[in-house]
């Protein structure tokens, strides 16, 4: 617990002191490196998937086979990525080095997105941190795939030559390595190209307040005939086959549902019109509204993680930076998140996930 409520903390301070001390870009690169150590030099019982990933990495087997021989689960493109680390790690028998580069790899592009477009590059870090801890833990195959699908963002935003064409490839490669990705990348398609006012985003989010609040009361039997019906038509979908059946069994609540429908209101009446149709403000309104929607099921989490993280690299409001009051709603907010933290960590399932107790490899 200690660990991951300490850098949260840690976050905070430099988060007030690069305000205060106007050094943002120091602390932003200090803060970066704290979470790489965390993330990257994990222990392998850290995260319920950890164990297994070691044994693809290191050729002694599990749930996922090895690099040299993976099961059906393990995309065709992850199977190469392991064959490849295998080759450049031959030397060594420690799983750290495996560990290490698939965070840098998937903390590249978070990297490069807050470094050039969020107006608060720590609190951005901090936030990521506070909402998207789990999955950047555990799920080694998704937040390489996201890696991908992040870099086709940044060729959208910079349109540098050839980006269509980079586009495609990218995302393709990020498909080969989880097939989630596919819809990731179809969804970004239409925040890509369509444009909404403050009032749509306000109409949304209490409208998506109440369909959930209908769905979680009489959605369980609804949402099992649609999965029934996806199913149908992509029956060996594992991720689906996994989650179908757990519509109710992931923990929201009226405090979690306000605790990102309040911000997201906050900011997007603070944001101006170039912020409301930003990719970021797009994305991160989608991932609040679908869970808002789908929270009770378990996968949603997976799939409106990439959209929290492309939200959360650039969506606070320029207002923030001119406002002292409502530099002072987001410094609430956060603290309201990081006391939020602190008590799901205390009442932490140990039952059901082993990302805590966290280990470093060496200890």
């Amino acid at each position: 617990m200690y660990t991951y409520f300490f850098l949260e903390i840690f976050l905070f301070c430099f988060f007030l002191l690069s305000e205060s001390l106007k050094k943002q870009r120091f602390f932003f690169y200090i803060s970066f490196l704290f979470v790489i150590i965390v993330f990257g030099l994990k222990g392998r019982t850290v995260g319920n998937d950890t164990l297994d990933y070691s044994g693809f990495f290191n050729q002694q087997g599990g749930i996922y086979g090895t690099s040299l021989y993976p099961t059906e689960e393990i995309e065709i493109g992850f199977g190469y990525y392991g064959r490849l680390l295998r080759i450049l790690f031959s030397e060594t028998s420690e799983i750290w080095p495996y560990f290490l580069t698939t965070s840098l790899i998937a903390f590249a592009p978070i990297f490069y997105l807050i470094r050039r477009y969020s107006v608060s590059k720590t609190l951005s870090i901090l936030w990521f941190l506070l909402w998207n801890i789990n999955i950047y833990m555990t799920n080694m195959r998704q937040i390489l795939a996201m890696s991908f699908i992040l870099w086709g963002c940044v060729l959208f935003l910079e349109k540098k030559k050839y980006w269509r064409i980079l586009i495609v490839i990218f995302w393709t490669l990020g498909y080969f390595i989880h097939h989630t990705t596919l819809l990731m990348s179809l969804i970004l398609i239409v925040l890509f190209v369509c444009s909404f006012t403050k009032n749509q985003y306000y109409g949304a989010l209490f409208f998506s307040f109440l369909l959930g609040f209908v769905l979680d009361l009489f959605g369980a039997e609804l949402m099992s005939t649609f999965m029934n019906f996806v199913l149908k038509y992509d029956p060996e979908n594992e991720q689906l086959l996994r989650y179908s059946g757990t519509f109710g069994e992931a923990t929201k609540s009226l405090t979690n549902v306000f605790a990102k429908i309040i911000p997201a209101v906050f900011i997007v009446h603070f944001s101006n019109k170039t912020e409301i149709n930003s990719i970021f403000m797009k994305s991160f309104i989608f991932a609040t509204i679908f869970y808002c929607v789908f929270g009770s099921l378990n996968i949603v989490f997976r799939i409106s993680a990439l959209f929290w993280v492309l939200g959360f690299c650039g969506i606070f409001p320029g207002e923030m930076k001119k406002n002292n009051g409502v530099y002072s709603i987001f410094i609430v907010i956060t603290i309201l998140y990081i006391i939020q933290s602190f008590n799901v960590y205390v009442n932490w399932p140990l039952n059901q996930s082993t990302l805590l107790p966290y280990y470093f490899f060496w200890e």
